[in-house]
């Protein structure tokens, strides 16, 4: 069905109630789901769920508003879009238009009505915590609930075995929401990762109450791999967000807040290869690849004085050897950078490359580096953005309003040809 708005004030009303509808959804599946998280340590984290982010404003805005003026017209139907959305080819009859107040009423009735359900989810899915790539149940528990529900489901999508499309709605306004639930490896869920995912899934319901009467399509995206490989900027290389006006998630957080930016974000697999040798008999045979990986990390520990504010290096060693007697053949490290934005990003790459290129020549080892994942653009905030809505204080939610201020998260944005960014999701890499 076409949306029951009409005219070019009222694509700018559906789109105001749409992106106020999926805030306050999520505000209702949000506090349904504050759990506490406890970590193989045993350390108790309260977890209280991080507000969508509504600052995603002009860029969540001007899509949504952008789509409807053009109708969302395409000549052919992108790569995993939801079988059931329609592109509109003629005005409708006008319709009886419900209120935002009736939407959101309806939408948040719908949460309530799951809440034993979603609860069960994020519990689950912290019990069972899988890493990057392999979160095989995790997948399966989210998709075989969407299913039950009535979303059309596409498992594997973008040739990622853990990703997946659940669609219901039948309308040409395509709403994502994006769900994680990979773990960290050696610690499971302290990012809240669980709580992330079933809260997608709360608002995914909710929303889908009321997706006919409002002209939606609802599209639930599983997104693999956020704490390795960047899951999210993958599937958005692979066209599965192209039919997307606006997609929304939170994130896991000590604190209620919104407004705060996020770094850029780039990581590198290095390995050094060496010659081995017998360390008692014949070391002088040997070329030491874990002398050059100590000399590589302790150029770059020498090199933070001389990084910009809000650039960051952290690295950490994989393999050094396997027998103390023997001089190390391969050492193999990963080094994630983090700068404020895209461009500091690649100027701390020069300058960290450089320490890497002369611990290979101090060595004698052979340097190889290789990307690891996708990149994340750093999220810039607009300024005219808006602010907490009152339907977070009608939930009895204060949230911290971190506007101007910078955090050490990042998220998938790519820069797109014109300058425009895409922003999928708010907060990605923890």
């Amino acid at each position: 069905m076409s949306h029951p708005f009409h005219g070019e004030d009222a694509d700018h009303a559906l789109g105001a109630l749409v992106v106020g509808l999926s805030t306050g959804v999520f505000e209702a599946a949000t506090r349904t789901l504050s759990v506490e998280v406890v970590d193989e340590a045993e350390t108790a984290l309260s977890v209280g769920v991080n507000e969508m982010a509504l600052s995603l404003g002009a860029a969540i805005g001007a899509a949504v508003i952008g789509a409807l003026s053009a109708r969302w017209q395409r000549s052919a139907a992108p790569q995993w879009a939801c079988s059931s959305a329609r592109p509109v080819t003629h005005r409708r009859p006008k319709q009886a238009s419900p209120t935002p107040e009736q939407a959101f009423a309806t939408a948040t009735a719908a949460v309530r009505d799951h809440e034993q359900e979603l609860v069960e989810l994020s519990h689950s899915l912290q019990a069972e915590p899988e890493t990057a790539m392999g979160e095989h149940k995790s997948a399966a528990k989210i998709t075989l609930l969407a299913e039950s529900h009535g979303f059309e489901v596409t498992r594997g999508v973008a040739v990622l075995p853990t990703a997946f499309v659940a669609c219901r709605g039948t309308g040409e306004l395509v709403v994502a929401l994006c769900a994680e639930y990979d773990a960290l490896p050696g610690i499971g869920h302290a990012c809240g990762h669980n709580v992330n995912g079933a809260a997608s899934v709360g608002a995914a319901l909710g929303l889908a109450a009321v997706a006919d009467l409002l002209g939606i399509t609802v599209k639930l995206i599983g997104t693999p791999a956020e704490e390795d490989i960047g899951g999210k900027a993958l599937l958005l290389e692979a066209g599965v967000f192209d039919e997307v006006a606006a997609a929304f998630m939170v994130h896991a957080a000590p604190e209620d807040s919104a407004g705060a930016s996020s770094l850029a974000v780039g990581a590198w697999d290095v390995v050094y290869r060496g010659r081995p040798a017998h360390a008692a008999v014949a070391p002088w045979k040997g070329v030491n690849a874990l002398d050059a990986s100590v000399l590589a990390h302790t150029a770059v520990g020498l090199l933070r004085q001389q990084l910009p504010p809000g650039t960051l290096v952290h690295d950490i060693v994989l393999e050094a050897g396997h027998a103390v007697n023997v001089i190390p053949e391969t050492a193999r490290a990963r080094y994630e950078l983090r700068a404020r934005t895209i461009e500091d990003l690649a100027h701390a790459r020069h300058r960290v490359r450089g320490c890497l290129d002369g611990a290979a020549l101090a060595t004698g080892a052979v340097l190889e580096v290789s990307p690891h994942g996708a990149d994340f653009a750093d999220l810039r905030q607009d300024e005219f953005s808006p602010p907490p809505t009152p339907a977070r204080r009608a939930l009895g939610r204060e949230p911290v309003n971190r506007r101007g201020e910078l955090m050490a998260r990042s998220t998938p944005v790519r820069r797109l040809p014109t300058g425009r960014a895409a922003v999928p999701s708010r907060w990605a890499r923890g």
